[in-house]
This record gives structure tokens, C-alpha cells and sequence, in this order.
């Protein structure tokens, strides 16, 4: 369960950087599953090796940005069953500049083997994602009015 919290640390503290933090606790077969279409969320998919869960990173935090200074901690539970993790809570990581003003609801299915992650899979509200990620920016509609 140390490694699933250290996962979600990540995400929050280290952010785009984070897969540098956690490839120590990856396993050389692990594979990351982010539900969702990515024509409409990029970085769905399935992501097969060190090279392709690097990719996921640098496609995520591309686009995606964790609050300033939010304490994610109280918004994840985590629970083992056997060699299986399953975390559970609210992310308020956002669109880069955009932040949300309801938390995303969302779970994490990790399996492990000989104390490393070989399995990941994301599951959260596709449609809230995709209209987030797709909705104008204030930016864009100020030169649409040019």
C-alpha cells in the first residue's frame, strides 16, 4: 500500500517529473490502462512498458496540472486485497490554468508482483474529462472575437 500512496504523492508533489520518482517501484512488464477515447482525452489509452508509461506522463502533465499548495490527502482512501490496491477519492488536478470547481471522482486499480506495480488502471468520469479538456479557454474565445 506504501508504493500506491507514493504513486498518488507523486502526482501532487513532483508532478511531471513524478514518473522519474516512481520507475523505481515499476515492473519491467508494467502496463497503465487510462479509460476513455483519446480522440477526445489524449492521454487515454493503454501504455505497455517503462518508454510507453513515460510517454503517459509527459502526455498528461502536458495538459493536466496538479492545485498549487492542495493537500490531496485527505481527498484518497486506499484499501489491499492481497496483491491488489484499490484507491479511491476526489482529484482536483486540473486543466493547465483551469482549475476545477468540483473535484473528479475517480479510482485506481494497482497490482503488484515481488513488491512492484506491473498493473494500473484508471477509471474516472470520461465525459467530465473530455469536457474539461475540450471546452474553450478564455484565451481562445478572446481571438475568436478578433
Amino acid at each position: 500500500m506504501q508504493i500506491a500512496r507514493k504513486y498518488v504523492e507523486g502526482l501532487y508533489v513532483h508532478q511531471a517529473d513524478g514518473f522519474r520518482h516512481f520507475r523505481p517501484y515499476l515492473d519491467d512488464d508494467v502496463e497503465f490502462y487510462l479509460v476513455g477515447d483519446p480522440e477526445v482525452v489524449p492521454f487515454a489509452g493503454r501504455y505497455k512498458g517503462f518508454d510507453q508509461v513515460q510517454e503517459l506522463y509527459r502526455k498528461f502533465f502536458s495538459q493536466i496540472e496538479a492545485p498549487p499548495g492542495h493537500d490531496y490527502r485527505p481527498h484518497y482512501k486506499f484499501i489491499s486485497q492481497g496483491n491488489d490496491v484499490i484507491v479511491w477519492g476526489q482529484s482536483w488536478m486540473h486543466p493547465i490554468g483551469r482549475p476545477m470547481t468540483e473535484p473528479m471522482e475517480l479510482t485506481h486499480l494497482m497490482r503488484f508482483r515481488r513488491g512492484k506495480l506491473y498493473y494500473f488502471e484508471d477509471r474516472y468520469d470520461t465525459s467530465l474529462a473530455a469536457k474539461l479538456l475540450n471546452e474553450p479557454t478564455d484565451d481562445s474565445s478572446d481571438a475568436e472575437s478578433r
